[in-house]
């Protein structure tokens, strides 16, 4: 379940590169652009399957995470099986924390560590805007589809961006607006299954 703070703080806009995206995309994200600048707390569990597994990591992999987002900052919680434990990474003032036991390790760039720490190349700073329904604001996506019987034409079905394919296959009406309850996100190498 989402849970919305009561105050919006400020409103953020969703800057597009229009050459990279259909018309369809032009009106998605205004209702949880909203979302952006405010504090929101989700949590749930994360699949992650590898497509071409190797020896040296396990073919897939379910986490429970508990994450809270005010603007740019963020505290995401997460705990697994036996090996993985509990690791808590955190953003304050664009600087990056992850603890894990004893280890605590300072980046700049979340998705550099990840990878540097797990060896999974997985989009971790788009999740932010992702777990809202809406394409980061980074790169550019192209809309597949509005799905007609969403209560919203603010939420896109499926999207694709920076080589991934994502599709929200269940929508929960949280607050005023429509969020994913469910998203699923693939590349030719991994496949994240997110259940809020």
């Amino acid at each position: 379940f989402i849970f919305l703070s009561a105050t919006l703080f400020s409103c953020a806009s969703i800057h597009k590169n229009d050459s990279s995206n259909t018309s369809a995309g032009d009106n998605i994200g205004s209702s949880a652009a909203d979302l952006l600048n405010s504090y929101w707390h989700v949590s749930g569990k994360l699949a992650i399957r590898a497509l071409s597994p190797n020896a040296n990591s396990p073919s897939a992999q379910t986490l429970r995470f508990d994450w809270q987002q005010k603007a740019e900052d963020y505290n995401v919680t997460l705990t697994g099986p036996l090996g993985f434990g509990r690791v808590t990474v955190s953003q304050h003032n664009q600087r990056i924390h992850l603890r894990q036991g004893k280890r605590h390790i300072e980046a700049n760039d979340i998705d550099q560590l990840f990878a540097q720490q797990t060896g999974l190349n997985l989009p971790i700073s788009y999740l932010r805007y992702w777990a809202l329904g809406i394409p980061s604001p980074e790169q550019p996506f192209t809309a597949n589809n509005l799905d007609a019987n969403k209560k919203s034409d603010h939420l896109l079905a499926s999207f694709k961006q920076d080589g991934w394919q994502i599709h929200f296959p269940s929508v929960t009406l949280a607050a005023p607006y429509p969020l994913p309850s469910k998203m699923i996100a693939s590349n030719e190498y991994f496949k994240l299954i997110i259940a809020f």
